[in-house]
């Protein structure tokens, strides 16, 4: 029967010489023979793997908490600049509201006409003839991009609006629950129209 093949060429003798305690001749040939059919490397040091392994250790923690902070801070980022947008709305919305309640005062106190132009920009109503004042001029108003908002505030039962709009508008006219009431209407000129109805009330006409 053969010899296992772990066990073929191991020497017979005694490893160490019992009078001097040295390894033996035959062994030490073993050995180095063993050494380098093995690769003739020097072993590896326990010390060295495990600081490589606490080296490899760190970097991850390091590169961990890196990429940690960067999302934080990417986080904190977005989380700023929706803040600043919706500050930024909440201002546009709040000039708008104020202009839009400086332009009803205005028009309010202009007396019995009122003319609300589609246009950009503040605007003032200038006595009731429908013109349009901003800054050092004033123009009249082109009649296709204005409507006309009379107010009859004292109950009567013809109307007569100087709309000055230079054009036959449509009337339409509400009282003063906002119920819409009908009546005749007349166009004596491009710039006037009279209402008349079946009893005395007040309300407001819209002319487009």
């Amino acid at each position: 029967m053969a010899a296992p093949a772990f066990a073929a060429g191991f020497p017979a003798a005694p490893m160490v010489d019992t009078q001097s305690g040295e390894i033996t001749p035959v062994w030490r040939g073993f050995l180095l023979a063993l050494f380098n059919r093995t690769g003739g490397g020097a072993g590896s040091s326990s010390a060295a793997v495990a600081a490589a392994l606490t080296a490899e250790t760190a970097s991850r923690v390091a590169a961990d908490e890196t990429l940690t902070n960067a999302e934080a801070a990417e986080a904190a980022a977005r989380q700023a600049a929706i803040e600043a947008e919706v500050s930024t709305r909440a201002a546009s919305d709040a000039a708008l509201a104020a202009r839009i309640a400086t332009l009803a005062s205005t028009i309010g106190a202009g007396g019995g006409a009122t003319i609300l132009p589609l246009v950009d920009g503040p605007v003032a109503l200038v006595g009731s003839a429908g013109q349009l004042a901003r800054a050092d001029h004033v123009h009249p108003l082109p009649p296709q991009i204005m409507t006309y908002i009379y107010t009859q505030a004292t109950p009567a039962a013809v109307w007569t609006i100087n709309h000055g709009l230079g054009k036959f508008p449509s009337v339409d006219v509400v009282d003063s629950t906002n119920a819409e009431v009908e009546g005749d209407v007349a166009w004596p000129t491009n710039n006037r129209v009279v209402l008349t109805f079946a009893g005395a009330f007040s309300g407001v006409a819209y002319l487009n």
